[in-house]
């Protein structure tokens, strides 16, 4: 009971507005990304990687965010895997900037890139594809302000839809995927508003 008290102390003294915070003109973040892929072939595996955006805000509860991503796992025999992506859509604050935990709110389009290797497997030879799809994502998250110049991603959680091919040879139709990324990453404000 005491540590659950103590959570929604630590909460409600997180969420009390900042007094003199200015919303940034530029947010930058560099971070980790995990993805859950869901290829048509196979069951859903781990990936592993890194996550990078650029976030402009236009107003104190909008702006436009730029994601780039590239996840990547090794299942020796069963194919080595890179899935990356470039999203930009608006991100939504819907208690601005004002408070130390900073909820928001995004949904992304652009493209999704998947490059595999399959090694020389059962008496056939290597395999190496690639494909370049339509993608998008929707999803949010919540930044912790450390210093007025410096915020911790804590959690960010995105559906991601895809739309990749399958890889195995002589099937050449492309099948939607529902992955799933999570990510944390160290975020950087320029200027000020």
């Amino acid at each position: 009971m005491k540590k659950a008290l103590g959570v929604l102390a630590f909460l409600a003294v997180s969420c009390v507005p900042a007094m003199g915070q200015v919303t940034p003109s530029w947010e930058l973040g560099a971070g980790y990304a995990f993805r859950s892929y869901y290829p048509p072939t196979t069951s859903r595996f781990a990936t592993n990687g890194w996550d990078l955006t650029a976030d402009h805000n236009f107003k104190r509860w909008i702006g436009l965010t730029i994601d780039a991503s590239g996840t990547y796992a090794n299942h020796s025999a069963n194919g080595h895997y890179g899935i990356y992506e470039l999203l930009a859509g608006p991100r939504i604050y819907p208690l601005k900037h004002r408070h130390k935990l900073v909820p928001y709110g995004q949904f992304l389009f652009g493209l999704g890139y998947i490059h595999v290797y399959f090694p020389l497997n059962g008496g056939f030879g290597p395999l190496t594809d690639h494909s370049l799809k339509y993608a998008w994502a929707g999803g949010g998250g919540v930044e912790w302000r450390l210093k007025p110049k410096w915020n911790i991603r804590v959690l960010e959680f995105d559906y991601e839809h895809t739309t990749f091919p399958s890889f195995v040879p002589g099937n050449t139709l492309s099948y939607t995927e529902g992955n799933y990324r999570i990510s944390a990453a160290i975020v950087y404000h320029i200027g000020g508003k």
